[in-house]
């Protein structure tokens, strides 16, 4: 059986929790969110970061993070924002839990892709890309093996 083309990468030095957590897609060239994330200067990783944190703690901040609720066909999409010069920038990913049965309140948010906007609508096309991430049994695969310990309970003091 050929090894599956993705992985994912949690992201590592965020807020414990045992209801949320944030990690990356990895694929040969088909996601490139990580790379770019990877690549940020020190200054905007903290603020990145410290947005994660907000969204791990439960916060709502749609200036800086949002999803799709009440579009039915990107129900489970989710973007985190910000604003380099005067350029918009959007990773794009989707919400997922990996152990419905075991913690059924638990998410992760697995980003997939990056973009840059000027315009006020998100370019469906990523949001498109993300739900059928979602669906693919070799994304879910993945998704659910970087998640073991998201048991119940479990806190996850190593995102």
């Amino acid at each position: 059986m050929p090894s599956s083309p993705y992985k994912v990468k949690k992201v590592v030095g965020l807020r414990p929790s045992n209801r949320r957590s944030i990690a990356f897609l990895l694929s040969n060239g088909d996601v490139e969110a990580y790379e770019i994330f990877e690549n940020l200067k020190p200054n905007r990783l903290r603020e990145l970061m410290t947005r994660f944190d907000y969204w791990i703690d439960g916060e709502v901040r749609d200036s800086y993070f949002h999803g799709w609720p009440n579009d039915a066909a990107h129900k489970y999409c989710f973007t985190f924002k910000w604003k380099e010069n005067t350029q918009n920038h959007r990773f794009y990913g989707f919400l997922f839990n990996p152990l419905p049965n075991e913690n059924p309140s638990f998410q992760v948010c697995v980003l997939t892709s990056h973009a840059t906007k000027n315009e006020r609508d998100t370019d469906k096309r990523e949001l498109d890309r993300a739900t059928t991430l979602r669906s693919d049994m070799q994304v879910i695969t993945a998704v659910k093996a970087a998640f073991p310990e998201a048991k119940k309970g479990k806190r996850l003091w190593l995102n």
